[in-house]
């Protein structure tokens, strides 16, 4: 997980959003069909970064609706804190 999150975050400082949402969403979908055994971030943490992209891109709706999200997720606190600083 971690070379695509690296990617999407590049993607995220190159103005590249919407290529950053579509890595973040994956990976948050792989997170789902294998939570077990994973190397990956949490939940929480991968909605948090989606969430900034939709924010990044002015689709504020969207990122509000995804931290939202995010604040109640599987995640550890730190992570889900982030999600209630960036709403």
């Amino acid at each position: 997980c971690r070379v695509p999150l690296d990617q999407a975050t590049l993607m995220l400082y190159q103005n590249r959003t919407a290529d950053a949402i579509r890595i973040y969403q994956q990976s948050l979908r792989e997170l789902r069909a294998n939570p077990r055994g994973r190397l990956c971030p949490s939940a929480a943490l991968l909605q948090t970064r989606i969430g900034i992209a939709h924010r990044v891109a002015g689709n504020l709706a969207e990122a509000r609706a995804v931290l939202e999200q995010a604040v109640v997720a599987e995640g550890h606190d730190e992570e889900k804190l982030r999600a209630r600083l960036e709403l």
